[in-house]
């Protein structure tokens, strides 16, 4: 099997100083974002945990810039920065008694605002220019729910809505859970979801191109680059990337190594443009499919 490098972006432990990694994401220019707190996170969907301080770590060249969020009174799973430093917080569903699901935050940490963001929520990717995407997955997908039954929603960070997915479904497969996302631009949005598995590229709100099926199901995330795509993991091979040349459709198993030549146990997986990021158990990694 072919050998994938990958860059080694982080070791959890020495940038979170102590704290407890809740989530690790990219924004919208492929910067790594690590969100930490102070208690070890809480898996329950009711949510009785909170943590009483958070804390994101962003990459910034070479070096982590610590954003200290305050009075975060919900324990989120998603964070994504907004434009003017400000910070968008999620949660999979809202806490007993509350339908809010996100918050905004300002530079400064301070709470700005809250709102329903949808239910079962799976995937969450913010642009430059500020829009949010959100993708559900299938117990918020058949609930009544505004936004979680489209399957995939955009929203400004006011909770307003921007772009519904129903509005494409004559061009597209309709969504059964929303596996992959990967926000390019402001422009450009690629999914794949189950359980058709197609792979759709959305340009300006419209279906731009569309891969009925593809060769790679239930996996987490792809990174693009040109006429090729890379996907990590997937339903029979969760330890592998597979390399798909989107005009033929055919997969291409690697395995991917350390900088020392070693497997990479990943276990997650994120994507932003041409850059496909693992995430193991205490490190971070990087491929970037456009230097391939």
């Amino acid at each position: 099997m072919t050998t994938v490098a990958a860059v080694r972006v982080a070791d959890f432990e020495p940038v979170i100083e102590g704290m407890y990694l809740v989530a690790a994401t990219a924004g919208p220019r492929g910067e790594p974002l690590l969100l930490a707190s102070n208690n070890p996170p809480s898996h329950d969907k009711d949510g009785t945990r909170r943590p009483p301080h958070l804390r994101i770590y962003r990459l910034e060249g070479d070096a982590w810039k610590r954003h200290e969020i305050h009075q975060a009174c919900e324990h989120p799973a998603f964070v994504q920065p907004l434009p003017g430093g400000r910070w968008l917080l999620a949660r999979h569903v809202p806490r007993p008694g509350s339908a809010d699901t996100a918050w905004i935050h300002g530079a400064d940490g301070e709470p700005l605002g809250a709102f329903d963001a949808g239910i079962d929520i799976r995937q969450v990717q913010t642009t430059a220019g500020g829009s949010v995407w959100i993708g559900y997955g299938d117990e918020g997908i058949y609930r009544e729910n505004r936004f979680s039954s489209e399957g995939v929603v955009t929203v400004d960070e006011a909770g307003r809505e921007i772009f519904r997915f129903s509005s494409v479904w004559k061009d597209a497969p309709t969504i059964d859970a929303c596996t992959a996302m990967n926000v390019v631009s402001d422009q450009e949005t690629w999914l794949c979801y189950y359980s058709a598995f197609p792979i759709v590229r959305l340009s300006e709100g419209r279906v731009s191109c569309l891969w009925p099926h593809s060769p790679v199901q239930r996996s987490g995330a792809f990174a693009l680059s040109g006429d090729r795509a890379l996907f990590a993991g997937s339903h029979d091979r969760p330890g592998s990337l597979f390399l798909v040349k989107l005009g033929f459709l055919r997969r291409d198993e690697m395995e991917p190594v350390d900088p020392a030549g070693r497997p990479i146990p990943f276990t997650k997986a994120f994507a932003r443009g041409p850059l496909l990021f693992l995430q193991t158990e205490g490190s971070l990694f990087r491929v970037d499919l456009a230097a391939l």
